[in-house]
């Protein structure tokens, strides 16, 4: 029977005050990771799909800190470097690897099925060397447990290695996937090889906005994991050189698309009816109603968030849940081809 929990109202939990009690489905072994000398080492998987894997295992990998104390982290991932040296406090290891196909997006709001099937060919083709390898490099670090959002490897390697795998997500890479299945058959075939893999794994850490996640066995709900705000609006708007008392509403435009989100800044910042933020290469003038934030921001990026009137951008889960933490509206263009878009609409 699933549970649903509903989304944050306030600050997060004070150290102490969260995960309380014992879950009986979290399997027994995962209770008995913790070294002689005190440390946990985590070996991490990281989807390069998209920012929204990271910052919420950031978010989930600074909460264990708080309770459980030290960890040892290796994240394993094709995100870059920078996102984590301005979200996660050291000290862990950052590794450069690809660990899933993904998706290729063929812009903004649309994906490219066909490159995405070469993609997965290419990766999936080559999966047992590819798990011979990993098993090899994570054999050296000798983890304690293997947290994974949510490349399909990881709870392969996990076995491999004899330690608990535990998952983190809203979707799963099947449940993509088999959507795809009419577009071409082999899709089908992937999504039912992903779910095989996936069914190794000792527990599903499920987030909101989630499908039933079936090919997981064992499976917990949480409530909503993401990054919250640091700073009072009001305060942030100040560092910013936002005027109190200048009416026109404050709008972040996120894109990792440059043309299309050129094209969305172009339209508001024409306008002169708001004040628009985004985050570029410098800051500059805000003459002409457009505030180009430096690399300084990028660690306060929920700050900014908390501090504008509206974000414009397609919907992705890290973006929606930080939206929900921020309490930011969030005005978006309608995702094709892809099939978590639906839940996070519904959510």
């Amino acid at each position: 029977m699933e549970r649903r929990l509903p989304l944050p109202r306030g600050r997060p939990p004070a150290p102490g005050q969260a995960g309380r009690g014992h879950d009986p489905r979290v399997p027994a072994r995962a209770g008995r990771v913790r070294r002689a000398g005190g440390v946990v080492r985590l070996l991490v998987y990281i989807s390069g799909h998209g920012y929204g894997h990271s910052t919420r295992v950031v978010a989930l990998l600074e909460a264990v800190r708080r309770l459980a104390g030290p960890v040892e982290i290796t994240l394993r991932t094709q995100v870059p470097a920078w996102l984590f040296e301005v979200a996660l406090a050291p000290p862990y290891t950052h590794e450069v690897a690809q660990v899933d196909a993904g998706v290729v997006e063929a812009d903004l709001l649309r994906q490219d099925l066909g490159a995405t099937l070469t993609a997965c060919r290419e990766f999936y083709g080559r999966l047992e060397a590819v798990l011979e390898a990993e098993v090899e490099a994570a054999a050296a670090l000798a983890p304690d447990v293997v947290l994974f959002d949510i490349p399909p490897l990881a709870p392969a390697v996990a076995a491999r290695l004899g330690v608990p795998s535990v998952g983190l997500g809203n979707f799963s890479w099947d449940y993509i996937y088999a959507a795809y299945a009419d577009f071409d058959p082999a899709f089908g075939r992937l999504a039912a090889h992903c779910a095989r893999l996936y069914a190794t794994t000792d527990l599903l850490l499920r987030l909101p906005f989630a499908h039933a996640m079936v090919a997981f066995p064992d499976q917990v709900d949480l409530p909503l994991i993401a990054r919250w705000p640091q700073h009072e609006p009001a305060a942030t708007r100040a560092e910013l050189g936002l005027a109190a008392d200048d009416p026109r509403p404050v709008v972040l435009v996120v894109s990792r698309h440059a043309a299309s989100g050129d094209a969305m800044l172009a339209s508001l910042a024409a306008s002169g009816r708001y004040r628009v933020l985004r985050f570029g290469a410098e800051t500059q003038s805000p003459a002409d109603g457009l505030w180009q934030l430096g690399p300084e921001w990028q660690p306060r990026f929920v700050d900014v968030l908390a501090a504008c009137d509206a974000v414009v951008s397609k919907l992705g889960y890290g973006l929606v849940s930080e939206c929900c933490t921020a309490r930011t509206a969030i005005l978006y263009p309608p995702r094709y081809d892809f099939a978590e878009y639906p839940l996070l609409v519904e959510g």
